[in-house]
């Protein structure tokens, strides 16, 4: 649970990298789980106050050995 973000999931990717993914509030995947590709990790649920300007959405974010990066370079 995290303030801003809710109920946020971190996963490792690998190679040092991280997925965030908050506003989460109705998960399907747990801590250990192994996720795969188009797989379900939740439900997106009603905002945090932070977030209640633009209503309900995805929190993500991506960091590379614990630092934010630009996950636009790395979507396709």
């Amino acid at each position: 649970e995290n303030a801003q973000t809710g109920t946020t999931v971190t996963m490792e990717i690998g190679s040092g990298y991280q997925e965030i993914y908050g506003q989460l509030p109705d998960l399907t995947a747990q801590e250990g789980d192994t996720v795969k590709e188009g797989e379900v990790i939740g439900y997106i649920g009603q905002p945090t106050k932070y977030y209640s300007k633009e209503g309900s959405n995805l929190y993500f974010a991506m960091k590379k050995d614990g630092e934010p990066v630009d996950p636009i370079a790395y979507l396709p």
